[in-house]
């Protein structure tokens, strides 16, 4: 429910829910490089795993105020690192509990940044973490707030002509191309910090795809003119 009126409400609910979504909202913004709120309104947020291959979700909901309690509805995905399952439950707002099971399933998501089964892992999270670090684009201090709009164009402009030029390759590139798409159609709703993560991610893949793909990838930076905004970025993939 949106635009609900507050003054229909008792103020110790309300304020209970200010808090507590303001819990939730501060653990998203702490761990912005792994979780997203994909949506938020007067009694309910959706958080969910960044990562556009994954399942995994938290919301929190149908706040209900019972004898001076506020309790909440919770619903996550997975239920812990034994069971991959959905976990629902209802529970009571207060001490920590909340902030203790956020914190927990952010927690479970993290882990599973760690996983290295394969060597590919390592190898794609080394060129991640090069190109990450190179980008120049992105003040550190702006981290938390959207890029500017006249960049958002920029990049999506370039992040379909990249696409154009994967599924132009005799190559298997369909992962990719639907993670590129993925962040092309959220690219609004990211901080900057999240479209750094992103990009660095698609690019370190491109880079494992081997010579002929980074070659058409940065041809298509310089005619979109990213050179400068995306920096060293470029020259990261190709050295």
């Amino acid at each position: 429910m949106k635009n609900m009126n507050f003054k229909n409400y008792p103020y110790s609910y309300l304020n209970n829910i200010q808090s507590t979504f303001g819990i939730i909202r501060s653990q998203v913004n702490l761990n912005s490089d792994l979780v997203r709120i994909t949506f938020d309104d007067d009694l309910c947020i959706v958080v969910e795993d960044i990562d556009y291959n994954s399942s995994f979700k938290y919301a929190i909901q149908n706040p209900v105020l019972k004898e001076g309690k506020v309790y909440y509805d919770i619903t996550h995905t997975p239920k812990n690192s034994n069971v991959i399952s959905e976990n629902k439950f209802t529970t009571e707002s207060t001490g920590t509990r909340i902030k203790d099971n956020i914190k927990a399933w952010i927690h479970l998501v993290s882990i599973y940044q760690n996983i290295n089964i394969h060597p590919y892992n390592n190898v794609l999270k080394h060129y991640q973490n090069e190109i990450f670090n190179s980008f120049k684009f992105i003040e550190d201090d702006n981290d938390d707030k959207p890029l500017e709009y006249n960049q958002q164009v920029k990049i999506t402009n370039f992040l379909n002509a990249v696409v154009v030029e994967l599924e132009d390759s005799d190559e298997d590139n369909d992962e990719i191309i639907q993670e590129i798409k993925y962040l092309n159609s959220n690219i609004t709703q990211l901080t900057q910090k999240q479209i750094k993560n992103a990009l660095s991610w698609c690019f370190a893949k491109i880079r494992y795809k081997g010579i002929d793909i980074i070659n058409k990838v940065t041809r298509v930076g310089v005619d979109y003119g990213l050179t400068l905004l995306l920096e060293k970025a470029l020259e990261t993939i190709i050295k």
